[in-house]
């Protein structure tokens, strides 16, 4: 499968940092800056005319990331928000997404019946163990392996995507696994190989 992985443009966490996070805010939005970063890669996903699903994490700055970033596709292809691809959760309120309801009424167009319960209840005041991650992070490998869809878009996290490309994939180029930047998109080719394990 082709993926196109998306990192959010700059978050108002990404530009604040532990200010942002010391008021308690919830599920950070995208800065101007991130919307023009957002908008700014319209030009790449009109070029990639293949795209058949839209995958987007159910907090704010990415799931915006991809409205401002492909909205060509919005009633084109089916878009499906995602729990598995949120950022490493815990700790940070800037992570901890915002009721169902809500993102609903921000991006209707999206089918948010992957995402239970109405409330966060992955987010608690200690951040979620790296091996958690990996594991989030290969479920939705196994999920996407079973989709009928041969190009997506995925907009997601930077620790999920270095997580991903770290320990779920065998990646061919080092350059592909380093660290985004906001507002990145790099596209890879998943080849899923079935292992035999025997004792």
């Amino acid at each position: 499968k082709m993926v196109h992985l998306i990192r959010h443009g700059q978050g108002y966490h990404n530009l604040l940092g532990d200010v942002y996070r010391d008021f308690g805010r919830s599920d950070a939005p995208l800065t101007a800056l991130g919307r023009t970063q957002a908008k700014g890669l319209r030009v790449a996903t009109k070029i990639l005319s293949g795209i058949e699903l839209v995958v987007v994490s159910p907090l704010r700055r990415a799931a915006e990331t991809a409205a401002l970033s492909m909205p060509h596709l919005r009633t084109v292809v089916p878009w499906v928000g995602h729990p598995a691809v949120q950022e490493t959760s815990g700790k940070h309120t800037c992570d901890r997404r915002r009721d169902r309801s809500e993102i609903k009424d921000d991006f209707p167009w999206v089918d948010w019946g992957l995402v239970k319960p109405e409330r966060d209840g992955v987010w608690t005041a200690d951040r979620e163990q790296p091996k958690a991650v990996s594991d989030r992070a290969y479920a939705f490998l196994l999920w996407l392996r079973e989709r009928p869809e041969r190009e997506v878009a995925v907009a997601t996290h930077s620790a999920w995507l270095f997580t991903l490309l770290n320990s779920c994939v065998d990646c061919a180029d080092p350059q592909l696994a380093a660290w985004f930047l906001t507002g990145e998109l790099r596209s890879v080719v998943l080849s899923y190989e079935d292992y035999i394990l025997s004792d």
